[in-house]
């Protein structure tokens, strides 16, 4: 039961700086009840029975009970301004009828009374700042005005004689020894009071900033969190862009090789197409030539372009030789950014000048190199833009093969129809011979049967003539 009295109105919606002064007005509240309300109540009765002093601490009950109830239905907002004042204006109200105008306030009433008026910062937050200085003023005015009241509200003559023991006790016997020890009291529970509210908002605030700095901590990982999914969205996005810029690099390029056009115009095409998709300015493709009759390997440059031009240059390597004969031997691509002076020329309309990066790609197929790539530029190549070029030499070393392996079967086919022709002319000669040496010797059968008929003339002759003789 006094647990449910103590928490009475905390069952209501109520903003958190309201919400911290329930139990306090509460707690304030049954300790008036109890500790001075009905304890005046009893003194009243049994010292001075006068009706005129029971309506002090009879208010003072009903008030405390008013306030626990109206709390209880949601009231606290206006019950706390009844509390604050209750004290301060009952007590001097009651110091002030067992007054005559030429005595000064009872200390231990007024001690109480002076104790009381802290009940304010105790009950009413600082941040409902207009409502605590009117509490606060108006709990002053019967402090201040004491005077007055004592002089409109003293008791009668008839009054004072009956209520004169009592009076003189709460002055100067044991009561105000008791009084003043409850003021002393009162004064020290508000102080304490004060001084939890206080710890307590410390404690609060203390609270406040050890979730302020974890909320602050969780939105600056909230904040990384984003910056790393935006770095990672940034990312993607540049892959995306890479991959999207390779494949587009990929369909350029086999475009040019399907176009159908002779290796010439193929080669001068793609090199043309690599060294501006990459931004270079200079490039060249060479070709792996084998002659297998001598069993010999030259690197040949098949096309040459720089600064949007067609370059016609000759030049020739073996493999081992210089950068592109190691990169052949090797088989691996050769990504120089500290280029030897004169190495390579980049000649433009400023003049001449060495490139800062120079990069040489085997083209390579099935392990197989058909060839090399080679490009330079002021820029250095970024890893994307390697492999993409090694991509596309893929594709040049697969077209460089299929095309030789068409020109050795196209030259094969010659070949073979060349040989084929030689021995159709052959055949049709030996036929010819055939048939003339068939003519030859029927004419020498024929002959011969001239011959043996014209023996067998001479032979009848002469058998005649022997006939004769």
């Amino acid at each position: 039961m006094l647990q449910k009295i103590i928490r009475a109105g905390l069952q209501y919606d109520l903003p958190p700086y309201i919400e911290r002064r329930v139990i306090p007005t509460n707690v304030i509240t049954l300790l008036l009840l109890v500790g001075v309300a009905i304890p005046f109540f009893i003194l009243t009765i049994v010292y001075v029975p006068l009706p005129i002093l029971l309506v002090f601490p009879s208010a003072g009950i009903v008030t405390c009970v008013g306030v626990l109830v109206a709390n209880h239905f949601g009231g606290i907002k206006v019950s706390r301004f009844f509390l604050a004042g209750l004290p301060v204006y009952e007590i001097n109200l009651y110091n002030a009828y067992l007054s005559s105008p030429t005595e000064e306030a009872m200390v231990g009433p007024f001690l109480i009374a002076l104790g009381f008026i802290m009940v304010p910062f105790l009950v009413i937050d600082i941040k409902e700042k207009i409502f605590l200085i009117f509490t606060v003023l108006f709990c002053a005015v019967p402090m201040i005005g004491w005077p007055w009241f004592r002089d409109v509200l003293n008791l009668s003559p008839e009054q004072v004689t009956e209520a004169a023991d009592y009076a003189a006790s709460l002055r100067f016997g044991w009561l105000r020894y008791l009084m003043v020890s409850v003021g002393v009291i009162v004064a020290y529970g508000n102080m304490m009071g004060l001084v939890f509210i206080s710890k307590n908002a410390e404690k609060e605030s203390e609270i406040a900033r050890q979730e302020a700095e974890k909320n602050n901590q969780e939105l600056q990982n909230q904040q990384s969190q984003l910056q790393e999914n935006v770095k990672k969205l940034e990312q993607a996005q540049e892959e995306d862009r890479r991959r999207s810029w390779a494949a587009e690099g990929l369909t350029q390029m086999s475009e040019i090789l399907r176009s159908g056009k002779n290796s010439g115009e193929i080669f001068d095409n793609a090199i043309s197409m690599i060294v501006n998709y990459v931004k270079a300015n200079q490039g060249g493709i060479f070709v792996v030539e084998k002659d297998e009759a001598e069993e010999e390997t030259v690197i040949r440059l098949a096309s040459c372009y720089a600064y949007s031009r067609k370059k016609f240059v000759d030049k020739e390597i073996l493999p081992g030789q210089g950068l592109l004969g190691q990169a052949y031997l090797e088989g691996e691509y050769i990504h120089m950014t500290d280029i030897p002076q004169n190495y390579v020329n980049i000649t433009s309309g400023l003049g001449d000048a060495t490139p800062t990066s120079l990069l040489v790609i085997p083209l390579k197929v099935n392990e197989s190199t058909e060839g090399l790539l080679e490009i330079a530029a002021f820029h250095n190549f970024e890893k994307h833009e390697i492999e993409l070029v090694q991509k596309l030499g893929e594709n040049l070393a697969s077209y460089i093969q299929s095309n030789r392996i068409s020109e050795r079967t196209k030259r094969l086919l010659e070949e073979a129809q060349q040989q084929a022709e030689e021995l159709k002319a052959q055949e049709e000669e030996m036929h010819q011979n055939m048939e003339e040496l068939a003519a030859t010797q029927e004419e020498m059968h024929r002959k011969e049967k001239e011959y043996q008929q014209l023996i067998e003339e001479l032979k009848n002759e002469l058998a005649t003539t022997r006939e004769v003789n």
